[in-house]
């Protein structure tokens, strides 16, 4: 069988540690990280998007629920996968911090007060 794009081969490290694993994330400069909540540190100083799967997720609500095995589990891990991938490529919809109005308007304490009545 020939390979189209060898250059493209995914790369899996195991039984390594966080500082092996950093060195080798700068070596690849990969696009996209699959592992733990401890891969977060590394992910977010290189910009690239982690798909938390294993254990310990420890920053997320609900993670001792998210199914792994089995065919639902694998449907939900692609789906987590695809997600992760179009937030990061999509400038539109990336999460941002908005701000409420009421704490971005200068207002004077009598406005403020008027509107609650």
């Amino acid at each position: 069988m020939k390979k189209t794009n060898p250059e493209l081969e995914p790369v899996v490290l195991n039984g390594i540690d966080f500082d092996t694993f950093n060195d080798a994330v700068s070596q690849c400069n990969p696009e996209i990280l699959i592992g733990n909540s401890n891969g977060r540190y590394i992910a977010k100083s290189r910009n690239i998007p982690l798909v938390r799967v294993g254990l310990p997720i420890h920053d997320r609500v609900g993670a001792q629920r998210i199914l792994n095995i089995g065919y639902r589990g694998a449907m939900e891990l692609l789906d987590r996968i695809t997600n992760t991938i179009l937030e990061a490529t999509d400038t539109f919809t990336a999460p941002r911090q908005a701000e409420p109005a009421a704490y971005t308007e200068k207002r004077s304490e009598e406005e403020c007060v008027e509107g609650l009545r």
